[in-house]
């Protein structure tokens, strides 16, 4: 992505025209960092873009950011709330800035609440000057949609009638699939079902294949696996050794729906692949533990994990990372010192919000 923006960057781009767009990922290391601090640097015409990977989610000032591009579908509404707020920013002659994004993640976190009553926007001819820009996320995979094509010819004329059009729907194929250990897999997909793996399309058959060949340098059997999931600071490592196999999230959540399971986790694509166990949906993980858990608790340790589960059951496992635990008691309680004063100290919340996280997955995860 951002070999290709510079490659296309416009006229006459201060510097050598390399640091015109610029990449800012953990794996960038102290090169990474400069860049960052070159793009915060509002004296500073470039980097004018950058591209990242998550990176930029949190805790970044830079306040002339004006475009906030979305290029992979984000999993989490705590994350995307995150990444929107890059923008929210105050900097001279800004008041306003803009979203694109290509994966309708706008669609799927509506929050009136939080967004509040869009107002109406009135345009005009005025020429905005080259902004800051920071692209989020340039992970693209896939075929992107057809753009709307515009035509001269004339709409065809309105008969009064009114016709409704059944249009076929590719149906969903089940097969069954046999990995090295001999046992049978069974996976949902559509005839044009491709993964795409090192710039070329597979079969599902394929990419299944290709990770259950890379699961024993991960994880060395099914309760490390587990170990490794239920406390969220591993499972970042585990999802991240995962994303430099070839396996970005993309496409571990596209995993849910070709082993017909949307409403589960991760983790349970991940074990049901590797040794060939029973999914179970957040719905069902949640309700176990509101059955014999939330009594061992006081009234207010009760409410924050009944908020807890709530927002993972309708969210997903990503609500459950280590970042997003302030957005969480934020979300919950408004400031740190408002949960404090109900739940103790900050060392406490987090201590109880590994241990929930241990009875979803260590205690029922068996």
């Amino acid at each position: 992505m951002r070999d290709a923006i510079n490659k296309h960057k416009p006229a006459g781009t201060l510097g050598d025209g390399r640091n015109y767009c610029v990449r800012i990922t953990s794996t960038e290391g102290a090169l990474g960092d400069s860049y960052l601090e070159e793009f915060r640097d509002n004296e500073k015409q470039v980097p004018t873009i950058v591209t990242t990977s998550r990176k930029l989610s949190t805790g970044v000032d830079a306040r002339n950011v004006r475009f906030v591009v979305l290029m992979r579908g984000v999993g989490s509404m705590v994350e995307f709330k995150q990444i929107v707020g890059r923008g929210t920013r105050i900097y001279d002659d800004k008041d306003y800035f803009t979203i694109v994004d290509f994966y309708g993640n706008d669609t799927k976190f509506e929050d009136p609440e939080w967004d509040g009553e869009p107002q109406e926007v009135e345009t005009t001819d005025v020429v905005e000057p080259e902004p800051a820009t920071i692209v989020v996320d340039d992970v693209v995979q896939g075929n992107p949609e057809d753009d709307e094509i515009e035509t001269d010819e004339p709409e065809p004329a309105y008969d009064g009638s009114d016709v409704a059009v059944d249009v076929p729907i590719e149906p969903k194929q089940k097969t069954v699939v046999r990995l090295g250990d001999g046992k049978e897999r069974e996976i949902k997909y559509s005839v044009d079902t491709k993964f795409y793996m090192d710039g070329r399309a597979v079969s599902p058959h394929e990419f299944l294949e290709k990770l259950f060949g890379q699961i024993p340098e991960l994880f060395k059997d099914e309760d490390d696996l587990r170990k490794q999931w239920c406390d969220p600071r591993t499972r970042e490592i585990l999802l991240q050794g995962l994303a430099e196999r070839g396996f970005e999230e993309e496409k571990l959540q596209a995993l849910k729906q070709l082993c017909d399971a949307e409403e589960s986790d991760v983790y349970d694509v991940l074990r049901y692949i590797a040794y060939a166990k029973d999914t179970m949906t957040r719905v069902e993980r949640a309700g176990i533990v509101r059955e014999y858990y939330l009594e061992q608790l006081d009234n207010n340790e009760r409410e924050f994990v009944k908020f807890v589960l709530d927002t993972y059951e309708k969210q997903g496992e990503n609500e459950l990372s280590m970042q997003n635990l302030t957005s969480l008691v934020s979300l919950r309680y408004k400031t740190m010192r408002d949960a404090t004063s109900v739940l103790g100290s900050a060392d406490e919340i987090v201590s109880d919000y590994l241990e929930l996280q241990r009875e979803l997955y260590m205690a029922i995860g068996a």
